[in-house]
């Protein structure tokens, strides 16, 4: 690194930390092995700065250069793509460090690494990940700023290089309101810019679109919000939070799932005695995959959404970022059977699984041979023998329906449902399973619901002739005394069950929970507002102000004249507050480096007035009375005692300067 570049240590203490702010939202996306890379290369440059090691030789450059390639490609299978793009991006980044010789490579440094902030949005856009952004930024102008100022010369202080932080800070403020007029009126689109290979399989969250024992399980201690509910009315009783998702019917002996390539696609849910209508609107967090939620049963398809055969709500592509859409439903209906599959498709039972439940399905059909019957005796097998709701059931590796239902009888919510729809399809009543989420949770602060990743549930529907499909849950049927979990008895038998016994007492964990819900009314209105500010919302928003009459083309005026006048406005703004700290002194003897400058003569940021003032008079010898006047009098002004007399002389002596030879 050359010399102009080692001068500040903080200049480079600024670069490595605003890099560091930049890609770490990036690190937690990606595997761990590229952050630990990247953390190597960091330290790698640290110590470097601090004098303890070498930086490395070329060849050893690209050898890693060649190392992230294959590193990349390998775990990948592309280079390409949001997910393997940005480990890309990020340990190219961390490599360029280990060459920064001159501020051209430290420029190029900083502007990698605004692209991988812009990267990190695509995986990230709550409200930590934007501060920790504007900081990233901070930190980088900061850096470029301390940079260019050792190359200029001058002599850093901690105060000099805390003021270029401070500087960038304000470069940054004076930004914000250019920010907010492109994000209020610059036209949104109902599609995203780009379409990314993998976005379709890579970092999915939430219920899968297959069940088997353990994968539905896997959600039950996750926080995270799944989706947010506001009710136009009354949220439903606790014991009709059932919110649809995956409908399954095909199983191969240990996984459900709904193999079909095109499903058949309906446009309007025929219900039939339909009532207790409730209307919401829902905010879906991104998931990756194209199914919706709504309460059984939605009674319309929303705008903008699919739903099939099932009755289950589709998106027509993969939901990669915030979605919200409004929804009807009924609370009570009776659903006839609207598929064109033959029963068959909600018969088929494996061959080879189940033989101890054949026999037990036989015995009960025996003593119960209508359907409705043998459902409620089948669900009395589960409520009177010791079966247990646990979150940590033991591993089913043969026969997981007899393993379930003789040996292990712990289960969570898909072995109940998988175990029951199987004996009835064994009892000739078709079924199937639909997976989705059970409960919800008011945040007292606001109104809407919270459902969350640990309300995944899963439960079946059973086909009556008299009834159509009719949702049973199995797993309601176990007795409080054997759910394993206090959270899972709340939430699964709360008309059962004491729940101010679960409820924290402490004043610490009832603060603590107010905090949360306080910190979730904020991200759901930065949901709402700037996450979820689409095409819809902006035209709302562009009605109420009373400017959609314009068209977009007058918004387009709007926006260029609303920039026009604000960059007006800030420049202004800075030139008043630079004219405000203006030393007078200083002012007026610019004006003499003004005249030197158009001879081509310079003063050097170590030069003093009369060193300078005498290499001027040499190439202009007849004004070296002059020049050495301003000069003295300009130090006499500058480090002395103000004088308004000796002012106007200099002022006068520069004015009437003429550098002729």
């Amino acid at each position: 690194m050359t010399a102009e570049l080692n001068q500040s240590r903080a200049a480079t203490a600024f670069l490595l930390a605003g890099l560091t702010t930049a890609i770490l939202p990036l690190l937690i996306q990606l595997p761990l092995l590229v952050g630990l890379f990247c953390a190597g290369l960091l330290l790698w440059r640290f110590l470097h700065d601090m004098g303890r090691v070498p930086l490395p030789r070329k060849p050893v450059l690209f050898g890693l250069l060649l190392l992230v390639m294959l590193g990349v490609f390998q775990h990948f299978h592309t280079i390409i793509g949001r997910h393997a793009g940005s480990a890309l991006l990020i340990c190219l980044l961390c490599l360029k460090l280990l060459e920064l010789r001159t501020l051209r490579d430290v420029s190029m440094a900083v502007q990698l690494a605004f692209f991988s902030i812009l990267a990190g949005f695509l995986f990230n856009q709550s409200i930590p990940a934007a501060v920790l952004m504007f900081a990233a930024v901070i930190l980088l102008l900061g850096a470029l700023l301390t940079f260019h100022h050792a190359r200029a010369g001058y002599h850093s202080t901690a105060a000099v290089e805390k003021g270029h932080i401070a500087h960038a800070a304000r470069m940054v403020l004076y930004a914000v309101p250019l920010m907010l007029i492109l994000f209020v009126l610059f036209p949104r689109l109902n599609t995203t810019l780009w379409s990314l290979p993998e976005d379709a399989s890579q970092g999915q969250t939430g219920l899968s679109g297959t069940m088997s024992p353990g994968l539905v399980s896997r959600l039950s201690n996750s926080p995270e919000v799944a989706f947010r509910a506001q009710f136009d009315t009354a949220p439903p009783d606790k014991l009709l939070r059932y919110w649809r998702g995956p409908v399954l019917w095909f199983f191969d002996g240990f996984t459900w799932s709904a193999p079909d390539s095109a499903p058949l696609l309906i446009t309007t849910p025929v219900l039939e005695q339909k009532r207790n209508k409730i209307s919401y609107h829902i905010t879906l967090q991104p998931h990756q995959s194209t199914w919706l939620f709504a309460l059984d049963m939605p009674g319309a398809v929303p705008d903008g959404a699919l739903m099939n055969d099932a009755l289950q709500l589709l998106s027509p592509q993969p939901v990669s970022k915030l979605l919200k859409y409004r929804v009807d439903s009924y609370l009570h209906y009776v659903l006839p059977r609207q598929s064109d599959r033959p029963n068959i498709t909600f018969l088929a039972v494996p061959r080879h699984i189940g033989p101890q439940t054949r026999r037990l399905v036989q015995q009960l059909q025996r003593q119960h041979p209508a359907p409705e019957a043998f459902i409620n005796a089948v669900l009395d097998h589960f409520r009177e023998n010791d079966y247990y709701y646990s979150r940590t059931p033991p591993l089913l590796f043969d026969d997981p329906i007899d393993e379930f239902l003789f040996q292990s009888k712990r289960g969570y919510c898909e072995h109940y449902a998988s175990t029951f729809t199987i004996m009835l399809r064994l009892a000739g009543i078709p079924a199937r399973v639909v997976t989705g989420y059970q409960g919800g949770e008011m945040n007292p602060l606001s109104n809407y619901m919270i459902v969350r990743q640990s309300d995944a549930h899963a439960w079946s529907e059973v086909y009556l002739n008299d009834k159509g499909w009719v949702r049973v849950d199995p797993t309601a049927v176990i007795p409080v005394n054997r759910i394993e979990n206090p959270a899972d008895a709340v939430r699964l038998r709360p008309g059962l069950i004491d729940v101010s016994r679960y409820v924290d007492r402490e004043w610490y964990k009832k603060t603590l929970k107010q905090f949360r819900f306080a910190v979730d009314v904020i991200n759901n209105h930065w949901n709402q507002w700037v996450v979820g500010y689409n095409e819809k919302r902006q035209r709302s928003f562009f009605d109420i102000i009373g400017i959609l009459e314009f068209g977009w083309y007058g918004i387009g005026y709007l926006l260029v004249a609303a920039l026009s006048l604000v960059t007006l406005l800030i420049g202004f703004r800075i030139l008043t507050l630079q004219r405000g700290k203006s030393d007078p002194v200083r002012r007026i003897y610019r004006r003499f480096l003004k005249k030197t400058a158009r001879r081509k003569l310079y003063q050097a940021p170590t030069e003093g007035a009369l060193s300078f003032a005498a290499r001027v008079a040499e190439r202009f010898p007849a004004q070296r009375t002059a020049l050495l006047t301003i000069a003295e009098t300009y130090n006499d002004l500058r480090y002395g005692h103000p004088d308004q007399d000796a002012l106007a002389e200099l002022r006068q002596a520069i004015n009437n300067l003429r550098l002729t030879p």
